[in-house]
This record gives C-alpha cells, sequence and structure tokens, in this order.
C-alpha cells in the first residue's frame, strides 16, 4: 500500500481514514453499484468497499457510532473524496435522521482539524438513484428468480400471475 501511494505522490502520513465525503443510495436495483464503479474510476475518489449499512442497522449504528463507521471508511489522501454506497438507506426513515447526526460529525471533525482534507469541511454529498418502476421491476423480479434457483429451491411465480389476475392488475397484492 505504502508503495502503490508513494507512486502516486502521496505521502503516507498525509493519508487517512475519514468518514466519507458522499454518499449513494437508492432504490434497490436502481443502479447504485454502477455509479460507484464509474466514480471510482477517478483516482481522486476512495470508496468504501462493499455496502456499510452504517444508518439502516441498529446494531451497526450502535457499535461505536461514528468511530465504527470511520474505520469501515477507505484510507484517503487529502485530496480524495471518500464515498459509500448503500441503497437501503432510501427505505429505512431512521438512516436519513441519523445522516444529519453526520453532518453534525464532519463540522467537528473540520473545526477540530481531525482531518486535513479540504473535503472534510465541505458539505456531504448525498446522491439519490431512482429507476423508471417498471423496468426496475423486472430487474428485481428477475434478480430473485434467478437467486432462488441458484440457492436450489422452487422458482417462484411468474411475474405475470403476480402482477395480473385474469388480464387486469391484481390491485389485493399492490396496496399501499
Amino acid at each position: 500500500m505504502l508503495r502503490i501511494l508513494l507512486l502516486l505522490g502521496i505521502s503516507y502520513g498525509q493519508s487517512q481514514k475519514r468518514l466519507p465525503d458522499a454518499i449513494i443510495f437508492g432504490v434497490r436495483k436502481g443502479g447504485t453499484r454502477a455509479l460507484l464503479e464509474f466514480v471510482e474510476i477517478n483516482t481522486k475518489v476512495a470508496a468504501a468497499g462493499p455496502e456499510i449499512h452504517f444508518f439502516d442497522r441498529d446494531v451497526n449504528y450502535n457499535n461505536g457510532n461514528f468511530t465504527w463507521y470511520r474505520e469501515q471508511m477507505p484510507v484517503a489522501s487529502d485530496d480524495q473524496l471518500v464515498i459509500e454506497k448503500t441503497p437501503r438507506y432510501f427505505v429505512v426513515r431512521k438512516a436519513i435522521a441519523r445522516m444529519k447526526e453526520l453532518v453534525e460529525e464532519r463540522k467537528r471533525d473540520c473545526d477540530e482539524n481531525l482531518s486535513s482534507s479540504a473535503w472534510t469541511c465541505k458539505p456531504l454529498k448525498l446522491i439519490l438513484i431512482v429507476r423508471e418502476p417498471v423496468s426496475r421491476l423486472i430487474s428485481g423480479f428477475t434478480q430473485i428468480q434467478d437467486k432462488r434457483l441458484k440457492l436450489n429451491k422452487e422458482p417462484g411465480p411468474e411475474l405475470e400471475q403476480e402482477v395480473f389476475i385474469n388480464g387486469d392488475p391484481n390491485q389485493e397484492r399492490f396496496k399501499f
């Protein structure tokens, strides 16, 4: 790791784990992974690995609060934007309120000079990904069916059976 940082012209002393500067979240099967993969091509972006589920899972959120969360982030240089992606933050109500606390924690880091990155003192960027609902439904349904087959489970009903009854929309199934 040190050799890579030196080749990039980054001194090891300037690199550290810090709270994210941006969070990608959104609907399931909406393209959050694709966006992260494209953004990560830029060497000025350091992305956390797997989905962290900090704001949406109590076990993670209560696991040392922001100290634990910071440890899940990648080592980043001062000029890199740190980003994490967890789509589920979009559907868990308390996640957004908890993200507001992240804004306050980042402000403390800035005020106390705990990070020499200019990104720390900039506003947190929230990137919400949505997708056209019909193609999202088909994509999600296909993924679930594929998982069932890989787990040697019986395939579920056909999409048409779930969505339509005698050619009409299955309104009982999709009441809100």
